[in-house]
């Protein structure tokens, strides 16, 4: 409890499990290693009348010997970049690869690993396969949506050439009756300036028919 305490804080624990009842404050120190570089951590606890809770003034880093005074929740997050623990940062999260990985005495873990429901379930949490398991779920959920959509889109085009024929066959009617209209209009032009010619010839005759 003192070691997961001292790398991410109280998490789930209760403070007041980690502080003697006639303390009024303590703390931890903890020192490792990590591919050759050396950390220490220190994280403290104060009573309070209604609870324990953490000291942020005895919260701090040393990297190869040099302090970084830091946040209880900076804290955390520090050290899970440190253990390239992939987990999330919140100060009441506790770490499940520490807690079911690390922590787990050896003749349980020994037990819960000839337990085969339970070795799925320590795994599953320990390395987040649950949330993998949810994303490939959502993807597949999202794949076969899209799948369905793109059947739906297909089948309202299938039609397409067929439509695309007819429209052909239209846009040839139009030109071929546009190119009658033409003819049309031009011999309607012609008779009517045949019938122009004749009425004039009409009006000149009568004209000379009236002088004589």
């Amino acid at each position: 409890m003192g070691i997961e305490f001292a790398l991410f804080g109280t998490g789930s624990q209760k403070g007041d499990s980690l502080l003697s009842k006639n303390s009024k404050d303590g703390s931890i120190t903890l020192c490792f290693s990590v591919d050759g570089t050396d950390y220490e951590i220190r994280r403290g606890l104060k009573r309070t009348p209604t609870s324990v809770n953490q000291n942020s003034k005895e919260c701090n880093l040393k990297i190869d010997g040099e302090n970084y005074p830091l946040a209880a929740s900076e804290l955390k997050q520090e050290v899970l970049k440190i253990l390239k623990f992939n987990e999330p940062a919140a100060g009441n999260a506790q770490s499940r690869i520490f807690r079911y990985a690390v922590f787990t005495p050896q003749r349980e873990m020994s037990e819960i690993l000839m337990d085969a429901e339970k070795r799925l379930e320590t795994i599953r949490r320990a390395f987040g396969v649950e949330d993998y398991k949810k994303a490939i779920e959502n993807a597949t959920r999202i794949s076969s949506l899209i799948k369905t959509r793109s059947a739906v889109i297909q089948e309202r085009f299938r039609n397409v050439p067929e439509l695309q024929s007819s429209i052909d066959e239209l846009e040839r009617e139009i030109a071929n009756d546009r190119k009658k209209e033409t003819e049309l209009t031009q011999k309607k032009n012609k008779k009517e300036d045949e019938k122009a010619a004749i009425i004039k010839k009409r009006n000149d005759l009568t004209e000379k028919n009236s002088k004589k």
